[in-house]
């Protein structure tokens, strides 16, 4: 009978390094599974979240939302009426029409005649799709069957680019009709124009963001000149002054961020291509190792709870109307390897700037309204802004650009201006010129 050989020292000492590097391994493996695991359900955990709170955490979800009562109407049929009743561009009818080719005369003069025939001409051709737009602005609710995606769609492309020729036709219609003295006919338009702002909610993102600024921009512009030209009744000024105060909600801002964020999660869920597609050095080849070697790692999961998390104090500023995040500030929290995170944060910043001078306009608009409401029924100008204050105004109109003061308003011969201090956050005395204050001038 052969007695077992006892192993040597050195086969001994080989047999505990191979058990000790597979008992490290197994650790290591078992550490990353369950790391994976943890950072995963913290993902999902956060999406669930923003799916409770009410907005939608992916494109699909976004594009499947439907506003209330859609069932009963949507406007997106009638303005897609409108759009194929509208004239084509046409260089040559557009030339004279103020407002398309030329510029409009200051508050008080009179329209060149050859500016008001061919805005007459302009309007004759366009009469039908005006129809089909104040049509449109009587229902409620409004989404256009396009659907936004991560791929360039010009159908979508096109809806935006018609909505803003839409306002300018709305434009061009409620100036004419003010020129003649029909205010409250005017008034329609431009609640048209404001109603065409808010017809993209559904599907919003950024961009559809800056289209419905560009579009209630009009809307003041025209209101101004409006209220300068012609009469409104009480009625009329109070229901305009309702529709630029509703199209101040802050549900709004925060539902473009919120889109974005589906954008975002959609563009980030193929994290190699979109680190390729949106990196500055996309053709380096760290770039290119980076985007196979982070979601080995799981490094993509991190940098996208930093990007959620960015996206979130944006909401969060936007629905309570403070200042948007300084991009600088959050990024010195942000660690070198959330790649995605660190490039978004250049872009989502910016529109705090576009947001709070769209604001300021709307708010001296719907002031402006409350003041010229008062002297309807008091036949003179209010003393202050605290006068408007419980019948005309909810509450003082408060001015982002003056630490949250209320806004200005003085004399101006005999007329009114209300201003707010503008980008330079310096009272001007209601001059209003590019950095300047913002103004709202009231002639009668």
């Amino acid at each position: 009978m052969t007695t077992p050989s006892t192993p040597s020292p050195a086969a001994r000492f080989r047999f505990r390094k191979r058990y000790v590097a597979l008992t490290l391994m197994a650790v290591l493996v078992g550490g990353y599974i369950a790391w994976r695991i943890s950072i995963t359900s913290r993902i999902e955990a956060e999406l669930e979240r923003i799916r409770a709170e009410g907005y939608p955490a992916s494109l699909e979800e976004l594009n499947a939302w439907e506003p209330p009562g859609l069932a009963e109407g949507n406007a997106a049929e009638v303005y897609l009426r409108a759009f194929e009743a509208m004239v084509r561009h046409d260089t040559e009818l557009e030339a004279d029409v103020p407002g398309l080719g030329a510029d409009y005369p200051e508050p008080g003069e009179a329209l060149p005649e050859n500016q008001r025939a061919a805005s007459e001409a302009y309007l004759a051709a366009s009469n039908r799709a005006i129809e089909y737009l104040k049509q449109a602005a009587e229902i409620e609710a409004c989404k256009f069957p396009q659907k936004v995606s991560t791929e360039f769609d010009q159908e979508l492309l096109d809806v935006y680019t018609n909505l803003r020729r839409a306002a300018r036709l709305l434009h061009v219609h409620a100036r004419m009709l003010a020129d003649r003295g029909d205010g409250d006919e005017a008034a329609r338009s431009l609640v048209a124009i404001l109603r065409l702002g808010r017809s993209l909610r559904p599907q919003s993102v950024l961009i559809t963001r800056i289209v419905s600024i560009s579009i209630n921009l009009l809307a003041v512009d025209a209101v101004e000149q409006v209220t300068s030209r012609s009469l409104l009744s009480t009625e009329t000024a109070a229901m305009l002054q309702r529709e630029f105060e509703r199209a101040m909600d802050r549900q709004d801002v925060a539902w473009a961020v919120a889109g974005e964020r589906c954008y975002y999660l959609d563009v980030q869920s193929n994290y190699a291509a979109a680190l390729i597609e949106h990196s500055p050095e996309s053709n380096g080849w760290g770039v290119k190792l980076k985007a196979r070697l982070w979601p080995m790692l799981g490094l993509h999961h991190l940098d996208l709870l930093h990007a959620l998390r960015w996206f979130e104090i944006n909401i969060d500023a936007a629905r309570s109307g403070d200042d948007w995040p300084d991009a600088s500030e959050f990024l010195k929290t942000v660690p070198n390897y959330a790649l995605t995170t660190r490039m978004l944060l250049t872009g989502l910043g910016r529109p705090g700037r576009s947001e709070h001078l769209h604001l300021m306009r709307l708010r001296t608009a719907a002031a402006a309204l409350a003041a010229y409401r008062y002297k309807l029924d008091h036949a003179r100008w209010p003393d202050t802004l605290d006068a408007l204050v419980g019948q005309y105004l909810t509450e003082l109109p408060l001015d982002v650009f003056n630490h949250n003061q209320p806004l200005q308003m003085k004399r101006d011969g005999e007329g009114l201006v209300i201003y707010s201090f503008g980008q330079n956050q310096t009272d001007d005395g209601g001059e209003g010129t590019e950095l300047a204050d913002i103004v709202f001038r009231l002639t009668r």
